[in-house]
């Protein structure tokens, strides 16, 4: 969070605005059977590809409604359709969602 706000605190400062956020960040820490996955690798997942993103475009949209509007593009994965093998943490946490 700390990252993030300091982020989001130096685009206010150079620019005073946020047109466009892109959410692309993924990790995967942890290739194997999802019954073996251990609590760093799972918590490392979800910290960057669900908090990560869900965090910054809360972050960003609170910029964006302070000017006007914006836009927030969130890049997901083949893995949302299609879970890849050994990859059951991350497939997870690509499932697609809109609002």
């Amino acid at each position: 969070m700390q990252a993030l706000e300091a982020l989001f605190g130096e685009v206010q400062r150079r620019w005073g605005r946020l047109d466009v956020l892109v959410n692309n960040a993924a990790t995967n820490p942890y290739y194997g059977h999802i019954l073996d996955t251990d609590l760093g690798a799972f918590q490392k997942t979800v910290d960057v590809n669900i908090r990560g993103y869900f965090f910054a475009s809360v972050l960003g949209g609170q910029m964006m409604r302070a000017t006007g509007g914006g836009s927030i593009i969130n890049v997901a994965s083949v893995n949302a359709v299609s879970p890849g093998p050994k990859q059951g943490i991350y497939s997870i946490t690509k499932v697609r969602c809109s609002t």
